[in-house]
């Protein structure tokens, strides 16, 4: 046998066999369908019953209620309740109940009529008509199976119960000729213990009912027979050329409870339902020819043979046709592999055989493929996951399958970014930098993703040499969660690594978004919460979120007077006083409210600025006592941080402080210092003059000016010019000041003095000066 006659034979007797199940199971649900269709027929029918029971049940609700509503009404109790000494009746008086009687009636066509019945007087009321009780059975109901005494026996009968009279034909004026009634009949009073004093009677139509069960016994081919509580048989469904009823026992179908009827009936058996309504305890017995139901049988029977065959028809092809469908692409495989293969050995293998070879030679290329791939893994991680934090990845053609070939897994649609900086490190001290900053990183790395990893993942990247990123994918159900939980979780993470290890951290955190086109924004955020260390100094820890507090500080307070008193003191070397207003600025602008990074660093270089001025206005004689390389600018700049460039304008502030006291030993700076009190005091005399002055010291204005120049570094002119622009911008503040107004209280008789000193020491004219302090 050739190669493929024996690999195409073994698919199809494969085939074959799977054939032979589905066969073999239709063979068993072809023996079973028999009890299956009686089991269908006998749920239909008992279905069919629970609806005629819910139907007719509803029906004798309402004529319930309707009993209940005439024996409850006040008139009808009232008539009933009187005595014999009341006499008769009136006209009136039956007039009331006919009224009543025609008021409560509910409109459908199950009710026929109703009727009370009074036992003293003998007396029917309806609601169109009164008269004797002989007299309404005789013209109005008269029933052809029941004599007027059974029925006025049946009227004047006591029970706490309703009962009724199976169907029966009435003739009389109110039926039109000839009916067919069921008669309802309840005892008055209602509830009691008291003998019967009269009767309501409701008439329900039987033909409705007979109707009611006709419609669905013509759908499922049943006769159907309803009967009360007490098993009395009350009405019928129609004629059915199947049954005979003159063979029925009718009170063995009543009592009996068995799912066959036990005799047959005109040679043929019958299949019976019975179903009892819980809420009236009527009985609801439906019969079913059994040549009826099997008739579905002998049916189903055919179709099952039939579409058997069929099955086994097609199967045979259709295996046939799949066999050698699926053998095809077998085939073309294994000609490609032989094109591509020169061992003639190949060719006399067994296919399944080859194509194992073949695939065990690719797995194993795979193999070595995938040790080369996993080498190249964290550097293709670490790339991916830069580029995803800088935005350049395109999320919208991101998903699983490409993020777990990357080796990620984001589980929830939370993230947040975490930057952690070193900013100083002791305990690990390794001959290698590179190693040094390796273990460092290995060291944060490690702790950060297992103590971020109980409610998440985080995903470790460097970026700097000092600087680690973490990507936190959180299992939260909300934001507010995921905040508290990041909090939690990087004070633990700060502590443990600057305790046991002794490394220094800074840590921004970003705030918490939903889905991983947020990573780059995330990114964003926690960039910009590190970089605020710059105000919080090293060590420090802070969140994207007081960041968005903090914006709204758009101002930080430094006004012009704690600027002049700084100054001041300054220059007279009151360094205790120059600390006091420095620790006040601080905790105006941090401790009091925090300003945003933006504003404290306009802070501190509004800071430098005074700092600067300070130093230029230092005399050489105070200069002379600093050291050589003293450069204040120098020492700000190298700063990193708002906190180091405090503690050093402190430092350079402390240093000038001590110049200054070191020069005021020499008799020339106590003078300096007399002349410059005078003319901080005397600024706004328009007369004050280099000739005043030399005049009030009684020196001449000749060694008065450079023995200024040389105490205070600065001309006298401009000294004066300086003192009087700083007060003129202060005045400039209030805006109920003329221009004009200032320049007198400066020391310029007219403005035009003040605008050109303005502009030469400010670079602007003192209206444009008030403009900018407006916006």
């Amino acid at each position: 046998m050739s190669r493929k006659t024996n690999f195409f034979l073994t698919m199809f007797l494969a085939f074959l066999l799977m054939l032979m199940f589905p066969t073999a199971l239709t063979t068993v649900l072809y023996h079973n369908m028999n009890a299956v269709i009686k089991e269908d027929v006998q749920n239909s029918s008992n279905a069919m019953l629970r609806q005629i029971s819910l139907m007719i049940d509803s029906r004798l609700h309402e004529v319930e209620q309707l009993a209940i509503q005439i024996s409850f009404h006040p008139k009808i109790i009232h008539m009933f309740s009187r005595n014999e000494t009341s006499g008769a009746l009136s006209v009136f008086q039956y007039k009331e109940i006919m009224d009543t009687l025609s008021f409560h009636f509910i409109t459908n066509g199950f009710i026929q009529d109703r009727y009370v019945y009074f036992n003293k007087q003998d007396t029917v009321v309806t609601p169109y008509v009164r008269s004797d009780a002989s007299d309404f059975y005789q013209f109005y109901y008269k029933y052809e199976e029941l004599s007027e005494e059974d029925w006025l026996t049946f009227l004047r009968s006591s029970s706490d119960q309703a009962e009724f009279l199976p169907a029966m034909n009435v003739a009389g004026k109110s039926t039109g000729g000839n009916g067919r009634l069921i008669t309802y009949r309840h005892s008055i009073p209602i509830g009691t213990q008291r003998p019967s004093e009269g009767a309501v009677v409701i008439l329900i139509d039987a033909e409705q009912i007979r109707m009611m069960l006709s419609n669905l016994e013509s759908a499922n081919k049943a006769r159907i027979f309803v009967a009360d509580k007490e098993g009395r048989l009350l009405v019928r469904s129609g004629e059915d050329e199947h049954i005979n009823e003159a063979d029925l026992d009718l009170d063995k179908l009543v009592e009996g409870k068995f799912m066959e009827y036990p005799d047959s009936v005109g040679g043929e058996r019958l299949m019976a339902t019975k179903y009892v309504s819980k809420e009236t305890g009527w009985q609801y017995i439906s019969l079913v020819p059994h040549s009826v139901m099997m008739a579905k049988v002998n049916r189903a029977e055919i179709w099952a043979l039939t579409l058997l065959g069929i099955c086994i028809l097609f199967g045979l092809l259709g295996a046939y046709l799949l066999a050698k469908r699926l053998y095809s692409p077998i085939h073309n495989l294994v000609s490609s592999i032989l094109k591509r293969d020169s061992d003639d050995r190949n060719k006399i293998k067994p296919e399944f055989s080859l194509i194992e070879e073949t695939l065990s030679q690719s797995w194993r290329s795979e193999e070595a493929l995938k040790v080369v791939v996993d080498q190249q893994v964290p550097l293709i991680q670490s790339n991916f996951l830069n580029r995803l934090l800088n935005g350049i990845v395109d999320t919208g053609t991101l998903n699983e399958e490409s993020l777990r070939f990357m080796g990620f897994r984001f589980e929830s649609e939370w993230f947040s970014v975490v930057i952690i900086n070193v900013d100083d490190f002791r305990q690990i001290k390794l001959a290698n930098a590179e190693q040094q900053w390796a273990m460092i990183r290995f060291i944060i790395s490690n702790i950060s993703q297992e103590l971020l990893g109980r409610r998440g993942v985080a995903h470790a990247v460097e970026t700097e040499l000092s600087r680690l990123v973490l990507l936190v994918n959180l299992h939260v159900e909300e934001e507010q969660e995921g905040l508290k939980y990041m909090e939690t979780v990087i004070d633990e993470l700060k502590n443990v690594i600057e305790s046991r290890f002794n490394i220094v951290l800074s840590i921004g955190i970003s705030g918490i978004r939903q889905h991983y086109r947020e990573i780059a924004s995330c990114y964003a955020e926690a960039l910009e919460a590190l970089e605020y260390r710059i105000v919080k100094g090293k060590s420090s820890v802070t969140y994207y979120q007081e960041i968005d507090q903090m914006r709204d500080q758009a101002r930080y307070y430094y006004p012009m007077e704690i600027e002049m008193q700084l100054a001041n003191a300054i220059r007279s070397g009151d360094f205790e006083q120059a600390d006091r207003l420095m620790k006040h600025i601080e905790q105006m602008n941090f401790q009091s409210k925090h300003i945003s990074l933006e504003m404290g660093k306009l802070l501190y270089f509004d800071m430098m600025s005074t700092m600067i001025k300070i130093w230029n206005d230092t005399s050489e004689r105070v200069q002379h006592f600093l050291v050589d390389d003293f450069d204040p600018l120098r020492r700000l700049t190298d700063c990193s941080t708002l906190v180091e460039m405090q503690e050093q304008i402190r430092v350079i502030y402390q240093e000038i402080c001590d110049s200054v006291i070191a020069g005021q030993r020499d008799p020339g700076a106590v003078l300096v210092d007399q002349i410059s009190a005078f003319i901080d005091e005397h600024y706004s005399d328009n007369s004050l003059s280099l000739n005043m002055i030399a005049e009030r010291f009684n020196l001449s204005p000749q060694y008065l000016s450079s023995f200024f120049k040389k105490h205070k570094g600065i001309n006298l002119a401009d000294y004066m010019a300086r003192i009087r622009v700083e007060q003129a911008k202060r005045l400039l503040q209030d805006p109920s000041l003329s221009l004009n107004r200032i320049a007198e209280l400066v020391g310029y008789a007219k403005d035009a003095g003040l605008i050109r000193i303005f502009k030469k020491y400010m670079g602007v004219t003192p209206g444009k000066y008030r403009e900018y302090m407006k916006d």
